[in-house]
């Protein structure tokens, strides 16, 4: 699907990609270190980084008008400093849904394989492009300048299947792949759960056609709360969605601090994941999940738009 050629033998199976971020930060980095983050980004990387005693240094993305890019001078500034020895990477991101470009990843990829930065692509969303995307492997767009690194891939988020805790970890380099599964042994469950692995079989193999239904579903989703909120919620803004199944909205206009916004959604039912939770650049904002049947997404619209018409009343 990625034009990704991958070994047998680099696949280590585990639980989850939280639990691999936890592995990776024990099994590369000491205590004190620097993990580089990019920031609005899903919550469990800092979480992972700071309760294992490591530093979460974030290079935020450039935000313009809810387009989002990478800031590749204070990338290469954190980077090139000693204590930063690893970055995670979010491919496609969460949540302001950008499918990374090749030239960005083999930029990124350069400057880490200049400074020794080891790094952890977390692709768990790539089999979830939107039409006029295409996800680009980081293997695939840096080599040129390769540095060592391992990519999370898992079905979980392609085929909901979450609860079987299912992921595949690619690790090529040798030594890099000794050193997880000694963690792995040593704190974690070491393999995936058999009902996991057929059913990562399955689908992978069988269920291509059902995936290419679920897009169609996802993209006709967010074009639809697109439009409902142009018409009905002027001055709300959301990023443009690439990859993932994961709305991105800026809620500036409702004219609230985070804790009141978040209140307020809630009221209406509302059970979205606050904008604060993702670090920088998540201030008023709020991320919504796009992956369900039309009837229920049109059903939350209008409770957005009652908690809109409320703030905007007060």
């Amino acid at each position: 699907r990625n034009d990704w050629d991958i070994k047998k033998e680099e696949i280590v199976s585990t639980h989850g990609v939280v639990t691999v971020l936890a592995v990776s930060v024990l099994a590369y980095t000491d205590p004190g270190d620097g993990v580089i983050t990019m920031p609005p980004v899903y919550y469990p990387f800092r979480m992972t980084i700071e309760h294992n005693n490591r530093k979460n240094v974030e290079c935020p993305l450039i935000n313009t008008n809810e387009t989002y890019t990478i800031d590749f001078d204070l990338f290469e500034k954190l980077c090139a400093e000693e204590k930063n020895k690893m970055f995670i990477f979010c491919n496609p991101h969460n949540p302001v849904g950008r499918v990374w470009t090749e030239d960005e990843i083999a930029k990124l990829g350069a400057i880490c394989a200049k400074h020794n930065v080891i790094v952890v692509s977390d692709e768990i969303h790539s089999d979830l492009i939107m039409p006029g995307h295409k996800h680009v492997a980081f293997a695939n767009a840096c080599k040129d300048a390769l540095p060592k690194y391992l990519v999370c891939t898992a079905p979980s988020k392609t085929f909901n299947l979450a609860t079987l805790q299912t992921s595949n970890i690619v690790i090529p380099d040798e030594e890099l792949r000794t050193k997880f599964q000694s963690i792995l042994q040593q704190h974690f469950t070491p393999s995936a759960g058999a009902l996991g692995l057929e059913a990562c079989r399955i689908g992978y193999t069988e269920c291509e056609g059902w995936l290419a239904e679920v897009i169609d579903l996802i993209y006709k989703n967010y074009k639809n709360f697109c439009k409902f909120i142009d018409v009905n919620c002027p001055g709300v803004t959301y990023s443009d969605l690439q990859g993932t199944y994961l709305m991105w909205i800026d809620c500036t206009t409702f004219g609230l601090d985070d804790e009141a916004l978040d209140k307020l959604l809630r009221k209406h039912d509302l059970f979205c994941d606050a904008g604060t939770l993702f670090s920088q650049g998540g201030t008023m904002h709020t991320r919504v999940n796009l992956a369900g049947p039309e009837k229920m997404l049109n059903a939350a619209m209008q409770r957005f738009k009652d908690a809109y018409d409320e703030a905007k009343n007060a």
